[in-house]
């Protein structure tokens, strides 16, 4: 590490040199006058004195000699100053890398200590600190990457306070994050915490952190957040804590998945890719226990995104149109995934009880699929064949599952008979 951050300074050396000798150029730097005011013989008033009789009086080769030594020196001088201040940069950063280390190496063989919550409020202090100053780019990089390192252990005996104001901060960093890694950061550590809080049977405190997230994405256009924030804090809860982030999912197609309901078409589109990566983790529910306190949910949300669905192809064939033929395709892309997902998990019996091929439905895709392109583009037809008997979707990809787990558990059975 201090390799690379000694080369990078010195790489930047010459250029940040030339840089400093023109700043004090462009300004004056009294203590270079005074020292040139010495090696000319004098004081000020010395060498005014010298300025104005310059015309009657040359310097010899002797006088000339002595002054240009003291030039040299005086220019060394100076040069050393500036040397010394970037290698005492340069340890300076080297040090915090160091401490870095040390920081990282705790996180990895103590990552379940409690003492975890009050290293992380510095690292993101640290990063938050260094973000836009290029001279510690290092420190700032070295940080985000300890920070949003996923772990397989997680605390366990720890303050349910502090881990809820961290949450608390982690959510309000992640909505104004400078970039995407910037967010895939906070998001690393908010699943983290989710899934600490979930575990100790804080599920609430967990859904209305997501909640205010998920309001604050779809109603404020300039929130950095995006979909893969809740989905990536899916992916971090084991099947049995789930629940707080499939209902997040219910709240965002309930509340923004109609058109007019986000603050624009982007975000209302992101309300249904948002479900359909949920439901890509509710897929690993492998016992009944765990699936029940998902069916009531998995029902309301799936008669919403139906009625999200007709509202929307609705504003799609109209005149002018609502929708256009990408934001479109992108819903229904998505909506075939989150039925799929469903119908091949354990609440398949709460999803066909959930959809319903009704007249509202059958008319809005009819009236798609006669639409002029883009909208009746082929992409678009094989999408709107697919969603328009959606009970069939449903149980078709029920089969699917089942056939697949009947050729496995044969496969299995002529491997013991081997």
């Amino acid at each position: 590490t201090q390799m690379e951050v000694s080369d990078v300074e010195d790489s930047e050396g010459s250029g940040s040199e030339a840089s400093d000798d023109e700043a004090a150029g462009e300004g004056v730097d009294e203590e270079l006058r005074r020292k040139i005011q010495e090696a000319l013989g004098g004081g000020g008033d010395t060498a005014a004195a010298a300025s104005e009789s310059s015309d009657e009086e040359d310097f010899d080769d002797e006088q000339m000699q002595v002054f240009d030594d003291k030039l040299n020196e005086i220019f060394a001088h100076k040069k050393a100053n500036k040397r010394a201040a970037r290698e005492l940069k340069v340890s300076f950063v080297n040090f915090k890398l160091r401490v870095l280390d040390l920081a990282e190496t705790f996180l990895q063989r103590q990552a379940g200590s409690p003492l975890v919550l009050r290293l992380l409020p510095a690292l993101l202090e640290l990063v938050r600190s260094t973000h836009r100053d290029s001279r510690y780019k290092p420190i700032h990089d070295r940080a985000m990457a300890i920070v949003g390192s996923k772990r397989s252990a997680v605390p366990r005996d720890f303050d349910v306070a502090e881990a809820q104001a961290l949450q608390t901060l982690v959510h309000e960093r992640a909505r104004r994050a400078a970039d995407r890694p910037a967010l895939r950061m906070f998001g690393s550590v908010a699943g983290m915490l989710a899934r600490m809080l979930a575990e100790r049977g804080l599920a609430d405190s967990v859904h209305m952190a997501y909640s205010q997230s998920l309001d604050d994405f779809m109603t404020r256009k300039a929130s950095q957040l995006f979909s893969d924030f809740f989905t990536s804090a899916a992916a971090r809860l084991a099947p049995a804590y789930l629940l707080p982030l499939w209902r997040v999912a219910a709240d965002a197609m309930h509340k923004y998945a109609k058109p007019g309901c986000a603050v624009n078409v982007f975000r209302q589109v992101q309300a249904f890719v948002l479900a359909s990566g949920v439901a890509a983790e509710v897929v690993r529910v492998q016992t009944e226990q765990d699936s029940k306190p998902l069916v009531k949910v998995t029902e309301a949300l799936l008669g919403d995104m139906q009625a999200a669905v007709v509202a929307t192809v609705r504003g799609a064939v109209e005149t002018p149109p609502k929708v256009d033929a990408q934001r479109l395709r992108e819903v229904l892309q998505a909506c075939v995934q989150l039925v799929t997902r469903c119908a091949k998990s354990l609440l398949a019996p709460a999803a066909r009880k959930a959809l319903r091929n009704s007249e509202e439905w059958t008319a809005a895709f009819a009236a798609l699929a006669a639409a002029p392109p883009p909208m009746g583009a082929p992409a678009m037809q094989h999408l709107c064949r697919s969603l328009a008997d959606v009970e069939r979707l449903c149980a078709r990809a029920a089969e699917k599952k089942a056939e697949k787990e009947k050729k496995i558990s044969n496969g299995d059975s002529v491997k013991k008979q081997k």
